[in-house]
């Protein structure tokens, strides 16, 4: 789970993390393998920032959790 203070939220410490965690699991993926990155928003906005990432709604989820297939990173140069 990622969290940034409300002092630092808009000055991409999220987005740093966010790529530094999705970076390692890219890494990790190419030695024993994985399909993606699933993860639960808790708001609209958090969506709405996870899907600039490549997050897609993972159907059928009553949770509304989100996917981003380790594939995909890579076809995006991430």
């Amino acid at each position: 789970q990622l969290g940034v203070d409300k002092t630092y939220q808009g000055q991409g410490v999220g987005m740093s993390m966010l790529r530094f965690a999705l970076g390692t699991a890219l890494a990790a993926s190419r030695q024993i393998g994985g399909l993606g990155v699933v993860l639960h928003p808790l708001d609209d906005g958090l969506r709405a920032f996870y899907a600039r990432f490549g997050f897609e709604d993972l159907q059928g989820d009553p949770q509304g959790a989100m996917i981003v297939r380790f594939r995909d990173l890579e076809a995006s140069g991430f």
